[in-house]
Protein backbone atom coordinates (compact mmCIF):
# COMPACT_ATOMS: atom_id res chain seq x y z
CA UNK A 1 0.00 0.00 0.00
CA UNK A 2 1.30 3.48 -0.93
CA UNK A 3 0.94 6.48 1.38
CA UNK A 4 0.99 10.14 0.24
CA UNK A 5 1.27 12.85 2.91
CA UNK A 6 2.67 16.28 3.65
CA UNK A 7 5.60 17.20 5.85
CA UNK A 8 3.02 18.95 8.07
CA UNK A 9 -0.78 19.03 7.86
CA UNK A 10 -2.72 21.90 9.46
CA UNK A 11 -5.66 20.90 11.65
CA UNK A 12 -8.82 20.75 9.59
CA UNK A 13 -7.08 20.44 6.21
CA UNK A 14 -7.92 17.49 3.98
CA UNK A 15 -5.13 14.94 3.35
CA UNK A 16 -3.59 14.70 -0.14
CA UNK A 17 -5.87 13.22 -2.82
CA UNK A 18 -4.49 10.63 -5.21
CA UNK A 19 -4.37 11.49 -8.90
CA UNK A 20 -2.48 8.34 -9.86
CA UNK A 21 -5.02 5.53 -10.07
CA UNK A 22 -4.79 1.88 -9.03
CA UNK A 23 -3.61 -0.51 -10.35
CA UNK A 24 -0.28 0.88 -11.49
CA UNK A 25 1.15 0.10 -14.91
CA UNK A 26 2.24 -3.55 -15.20
CA UNK A 27 5.96 -4.34 -15.09
CA UNK A 28 7.83 -7.08 -16.97
CA UNK A 29 10.50 -9.26 -15.41
CA UNK A 30 14.06 -7.96 -15.92
CA UNK A 31 12.80 -4.97 -17.97
CA UNK A 32 13.35 -1.31 -16.96
CA UNK A 33 10.30 0.15 -15.20
CA UNK A 34 9.34 3.69 -14.17
CA UNK A 35 6.09 4.88 -12.57
CA UNK A 36 5.67 8.46 -11.32
CA UNK A 37 3.18 8.95 -8.47
CA UNK A 38 1.00 12.02 -8.10
CA UNK A 39 -1.25 13.15 -5.25
CA UNK A 40 -2.47 16.73 -4.91
CA UNK A 41 -0.62 18.56 -2.10
CA UNK A 42 1.65 15.61 -1.29
CA UNK A 43 5.31 16.13 -0.41
CA UNK A 44 6.18 12.66 0.90
CA UNK A 45 5.47 9.24 -0.63
CA UNK A 46 6.08 6.01 1.30
CA UNK A 47 5.21 2.29 1.42
CA UNK A 48 2.53 2.04 4.11
CA UNK A 49 1.99 -1.73 3.85
CA UNK A 50 3.44 -4.62 1.87
CA UNK A 51 6.53 -4.28 -0.29
CA UNK A 52 7.61 -3.60 -3.85
CA UNK A 53 8.69 -6.51 -6.07
CA UNK A 54 12.45 -7.30 -5.80
CA UNK A 55 14.45 -4.93 -8.01
CA UNK A 56 12.05 -1.95 -7.69
CA UNK A 57 12.54 0.98 -5.31
CA UNK A 58 10.55 4.08 -4.36
CA UNK A 59 12.61 7.28 -4.44
CA UNK A 60 10.72 10.52 -3.94
CA UNK A 61 7.62 10.30 -6.13
CA UNK A 62 8.97 7.64 -8.53
CA UNK A 63 9.02 3.84 -8.49
CA UNK A 64 11.80 2.56 -10.74
CA UNK A 65 14.16 -0.32 -11.40
CA UNK A 66 14.03 -3.74 -13.07
CA UNK A 67 12.03 -6.55 -11.42
CA UNK A 68 14.47 -9.45 -10.82
CA UNK A 69 14.98 -12.29 -10.89
CA UNK A 70 12.51 -13.58 -13.46
CA UNK A 71 10.62 -16.59 -12.08
CA UNK A 72 11.14 -19.97 -13.68
CA UNK A 73 8.20 -21.32 -15.65
CA UNK A 74 6.07 -23.99 -13.93
CA UNK A 75 6.70 -27.54 -15.11
CA UNK A 76 3.66 -29.57 -16.08
CA UNK A 77 3.29 -32.92 -14.37
CA UNK A 78 -0.06 -33.61 -16.06
CA UNK A 79 0.73 -35.16 -19.48
CA UNK A 80 -0.36 -33.29 -22.59
CA UNK A 81 -3.18 -34.76 -24.66
CA UNK A 82 -6.68 -36.02 -23.94
CA UNK A 83 -8.09 -35.57 -20.44
CA UNK A 84 -10.72 -38.23 -21.04
CA UNK A 85 -14.30 -38.36 -22.28
CA UNK A 86 -17.65 -37.33 -20.83
CA UNK A 87 -21.27 -37.30 -21.94
CA UNK A 88 -23.74 -34.40 -21.99
CA UNK A 89 -25.53 -34.32 -18.67
CA UNK A 90 -22.77 -36.36 -17.00
CA UNK A 91 -20.25 -35.29 -14.39
CA UNK A 92 -16.60 -34.65 -15.17
CA UNK A 93 -13.60 -34.00 -12.92
CA UNK A 94 -9.86 -34.01 -13.53
CA UNK A 95 -7.03 -32.27 -11.67
CA UNK A 96 -4.25 -30.50 -13.57
CA UNK A 97 -0.86 -30.27 -11.88
CA UNK A 98 2.28 -28.21 -12.55
CA UNK A 99 5.18 -27.81 -10.13
CA UNK A 100 5.80 -24.18 -9.22
CA UNK A 101 2.37 -23.02 -10.45
CA UNK A 102 0.51 -20.49 -8.32
CA UNK A 103 -2.62 -20.26 -10.49
CA UNK A 104 -4.21 -21.80 -13.56
CA UNK A 105 -6.04 -20.05 -16.43
CA UNK A 106 -7.53 -20.96 -19.83
CA UNK A 107 -5.37 -19.08 -22.35
CA UNK A 108 -7.09 -20.25 -25.55
CA UNK A 109 -10.04 -22.34 -26.67
CA UNK A 110 -13.22 -22.99 -24.68
CA UNK A 111 -14.14 -25.37 -21.88
CA UNK A 112 -17.26 -27.46 -22.48
CA UNK A 113 -20.41 -25.74 -21.21
CA UNK A 114 -20.92 -26.66 -17.57
CA UNK A 115 -17.24 -27.34 -16.83
CA UNK A 116 -15.17 -24.74 -14.96
CA UNK A 117 -11.51 -24.40 -14.03
CA UNK A 118 -10.55 -23.70 -10.42
CA UNK A 119 -7.72 -21.16 -10.85
CA UNK A 120 -6.24 -21.97 -7.44
CA UNK A 121 -6.12 -25.79 -7.65
CA UNK A 122 -6.18 -26.49 -11.40
CA UNK A 123 -9.24 -28.74 -11.07
CA UNK A 124 -11.56 -29.04 -14.08
CA UNK A 125 -14.98 -30.10 -12.85
CA UNK A 126 -18.69 -29.81 -13.47
CA UNK A 127 -21.67 -31.38 -15.18
CA UNK A 128 -21.61 -31.14 -18.96
CA UNK A 129 -24.62 -29.13 -20.07
CA UNK A 130 -27.09 -30.34 -22.67
CA UNK A 131 -27.23 -27.71 -25.43
CA UNK A 132 -30.61 -26.02 -25.92
CA UNK A 133 -33.11 -24.13 -23.78
CA UNK A 134 -35.10 -20.88 -23.81
CA UNK A 135 -32.25 -18.42 -23.16
CA UNK A 136 -29.85 -19.29 -26.00
CA UNK A 137 -27.57 -20.87 -23.42
CA UNK A 138 -27.10 -24.40 -22.04
CA UNK A 139 -30.20 -26.06 -20.65
CA UNK A 140 -32.16 -29.33 -20.61
CA UNK A 141 -32.90 -30.82 -24.01
CA UNK A 142 -36.69 -31.12 -24.56
CA UNK A 143 -38.05 -34.47 -25.77
CA UNK A 144 -40.72 -34.33 -28.48
CA UNK A 145 -43.98 -36.11 -27.75
CA UNK A 146 -45.54 -34.92 -31.05
CA UNK A 147 -44.56 -37.30 -33.82
CA UNK A 148 -42.65 -35.94 -36.79
CA UNK A 149 -44.48 -35.65 -40.08
CA UNK A 150 -47.89 -34.33 -41.11
CA UNK A 151 -50.00 -32.54 -38.51
CA UNK A 152 -53.15 -33.11 -40.53
CA UNK A 153 -55.33 -31.17 -42.96
CA UNK A 154 -56.81 -27.71 -42.44
CA UNK A 155 -59.30 -25.87 -44.65
CA UNK A 156 -59.32 -22.26 -45.82
CA UNK A 157 -61.81 -20.20 -43.85
CA UNK A 158 -62.34 -22.88 -41.17
CA UNK A 159 -60.95 -22.63 -37.64
CA UNK A 160 -58.10 -25.02 -36.89
CA UNK A 161 -56.58 -26.14 -33.64
CA UNK A 162 -53.42 -28.24 -33.51
CA UNK A 163 -50.77 -28.64 -30.84
CA UNK A 164 -47.09 -29.48 -30.44
CA UNK A 165 -45.82 -31.18 -27.31
CA UNK A 166 -42.32 -31.65 -25.90
CA UNK A 167 -41.49 -32.58 -22.32
CA UNK A 168 -39.17 -30.05 -20.70
CA UNK A 169 -39.88 -27.35 -23.31
CA UNK A 170 -40.24 -23.77 -22.07
CA UNK A 171 -40.95 -22.10 -25.41
CA UNK A 172 -41.67 -23.06 -29.00
CA UNK A 173 -40.24 -21.30 -32.05
CA UNK A 174 -40.55 -21.45 -35.85
CA UNK A 175 -36.91 -21.89 -36.90
CA UNK A 176 -37.51 -22.59 -40.59
CA UNK A 177 -40.28 -21.97 -43.09
CA UNK A 178 -43.55 -20.14 -42.35
CA UNK A 179 -46.99 -21.15 -41.10
CA UNK A 180 -50.01 -20.98 -43.41
CA UNK A 181 -51.44 -17.45 -43.33
CA UNK A 182 -53.97 -17.12 -40.54
CA UNK A 183 -52.40 -19.71 -38.23
CA UNK A 184 -50.21 -18.74 -35.32
CA UNK A 185 -48.02 -20.56 -32.80
CA UNK A 186 -48.41 -19.97 -29.09
CA UNK A 187 -44.77 -19.88 -27.94
CA UNK A 188 -45.71 -20.81 -24.37
CA UNK A 189 -47.98 -23.83 -24.99
CA UNK A 190 -47.09 -25.03 -28.50
CA UNK A 191 -50.72 -24.64 -29.63
CA UNK A 192 -51.18 -23.96 -33.34
CA UNK A 193 -54.50 -22.17 -33.85
CA UNK A 194 -56.33 -19.77 -36.12
CA UNK A 195 -58.32 -19.70 -39.32
CA UNK A 196 -56.37 -20.32 -42.55
CA UNK A 197 -56.80 -17.31 -44.83
CA UNK A 198 -58.76 -17.57 -48.07
CA UNK A 199 -55.86 -17.31 -50.51
CA UNK A 200 -58.27 -16.86 -53.41
CA UNK A 201 -59.71 -13.60 -52.09
CA UNK A 202 -58.78 -10.46 -54.04
CA UNK A 203 -58.16 -8.42 -50.89
CA UNK A 204 -55.74 -10.80 -49.09
CA UNK A 205 -52.32 -9.43 -48.21
CA UNK A 206 -49.76 -11.07 -45.93
CA UNK A 207 -48.77 -9.30 -42.73
CA UNK A 208 -45.84 -6.91 -43.06
CA UNK A 209 -42.38 -8.18 -42.02
CA UNK A 210 -40.34 -6.68 -39.20
CA UNK A 211 -38.13 -3.66 -39.77
CA UNK A 212 -35.15 -2.71 -37.61
CA UNK A 213 -34.37 0.92 -36.70
CA UNK A 214 -31.53 0.20 -34.22
CA UNK A 215 -28.70 -0.51 -34.16
CA UNK A 216 -27.95 1.41 -37.34
CA UNK A 217 -25.05 -0.82 -38.41
CA UNK A 218 -24.92 -4.59 -38.60
CA UNK A 219 -21.35 -4.34 -37.27
CA UNK A 220 -21.87 -4.20 -33.50
CA UNK A 221 -18.30 -3.10 -32.80
CA UNK A 222 -15.10 -4.40 -31.22
CA UNK A 223 -14.76 -5.42 -27.57
CA UNK A 224 -11.90 -6.72 -25.44
CA UNK A 225 -12.11 -9.67 -23.07
CA UNK A 226 -13.65 -8.43 -19.82
CA UNK A 227 -15.51 -5.58 -21.49
CA UNK A 228 -19.13 -4.89 -20.59
CA UNK A 229 -21.50 -4.98 -23.58
CA UNK A 230 -24.99 -3.50 -23.90
CA UNK A 231 -26.53 -3.22 -27.38
CA UNK A 232 -30.16 -2.20 -27.81
CA UNK A 233 -32.24 -3.47 -30.72
CA UNK A 234 -35.35 -1.61 -31.87
CA UNK A 235 -37.73 -3.25 -34.33
CA UNK A 236 -41.33 -2.74 -35.34
CA UNK A 237 -43.81 -4.19 -34.71
CA UNK A 238 -43.01 -5.64 -31.23
CA UNK A 239 -42.19 -9.33 -30.96
CA UNK A 240 -39.90 -11.98 -29.47
CA UNK A 241 -36.19 -12.13 -30.30
CA UNK A 242 -34.13 -15.30 -30.69
CA UNK A 243 -30.82 -16.45 -32.17
CA UNK A 244 -31.72 -17.81 -35.59
CA UNK A 245 -28.19 -18.91 -36.52
CA UNK A 246 -24.63 -18.62 -35.27
CA UNK A 247 -23.51 -18.02 -31.68
CA UNK A 248 -23.00 -14.98 -29.48
CA UNK A 249 -19.50 -14.54 -28.01
CA UNK A 250 -19.06 -16.35 -24.70
CA UNK A 251 -20.48 -14.24 -21.87
CA UNK A 252 -23.12 -12.41 -23.90
CA UNK A 253 -26.80 -13.23 -24.09
CA UNK A 254 -29.89 -12.09 -25.97
CA UNK A 255 -33.02 -11.03 -24.08
CA UNK A 256 -36.04 -12.66 -25.67
CA UNK A 257 -38.16 -9.69 -24.64
CA UNK A 258 -36.77 -6.39 -25.85
CA UNK A 259 -33.82 -7.82 -27.80
CA UNK A 260 -31.05 -6.42 -25.57
CA UNK A 261 -27.65 -8.01 -26.26
CA UNK A 262 -25.69 -7.69 -23.05
CA UNK A 263 -23.14 -9.24 -20.71
CA UNK A 264 -19.40 -9.26 -20.07
CA UNK A 265 -17.04 -10.81 -22.63
CA UNK A 266 -15.72 -13.97 -20.97
CA UNK A 267 -12.03 -14.89 -21.02
CA UNK A 268 -13.04 -18.09 -22.83
CA UNK A 269 -14.54 -16.21 -25.79
CA UNK A 270 -12.83 -16.94 -29.10
CA UNK A 271 -10.96 -13.95 -30.45
CA UNK A 272 -11.93 -12.62 -33.88
CA UNK A 273 -15.18 -11.94 -35.71
CA UNK A 274 -18.39 -13.64 -34.51
CA UNK A 275 -21.26 -13.77 -37.01
CA UNK A 276 -24.83 -14.52 -35.96
CA UNK A 277 -28.43 -13.79 -37.00
CA UNK A 278 -31.18 -12.52 -34.72
CA UNK A 279 -34.71 -13.56 -35.56
CA UNK A 280 -37.95 -11.85 -34.52
CA UNK A 281 -41.49 -13.20 -34.55
CA UNK A 282 -44.89 -12.46 -33.04
CA UNK A 283 -48.05 -14.56 -32.53
CA UNK A 284 -49.75 -12.81 -35.46
CA UNK A 285 -47.29 -14.35 -37.89
CA UNK A 286 -44.96 -11.43 -38.59
CA UNK A 287 -41.36 -12.49 -38.82
CA UNK A 288 -37.98 -11.06 -39.69
CA UNK A 289 -34.25 -11.47 -39.14
CA UNK A 290 -31.05 -9.43 -39.15
CA UNK A 291 -27.45 -10.59 -39.50
CA UNK A 292 -24.79 -9.09 -37.21
CA UNK A 293 -21.05 -9.31 -36.59
CA UNK A 294 -19.15 -8.50 -33.39
CA UNK A 295 -15.37 -8.60 -32.98
CA UNK A 296 -13.55 -9.78 -29.83
CA UNK A 297 -9.91 -8.81 -29.29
Amino acid sequence: MLLATRAWLPVGDAPPAWVTTSPLTDAEWEAPYTQTLLATGASVYAIAAGSLPPGLVLAGDTISGSPTPAPSAPAWTTPAGSLGTASQGGGFSVALAASGATSFVVRSGLLPWGVTLDPATGTLAGTLAVIGGPEDSPGPLPVWSTAAGSLGVVWEGQAASLAFGASGADTYEIVGGILPWGLRLDRSTGALTGTPADMGGSGFEPLEPYTWSAPVSSDLGTYAVGASVSITQTATPAGSFYIASGLLPWGLRLARSGGLISGTVNAQANLGVHAFTVGLIDPAGRFGSRAYTITII
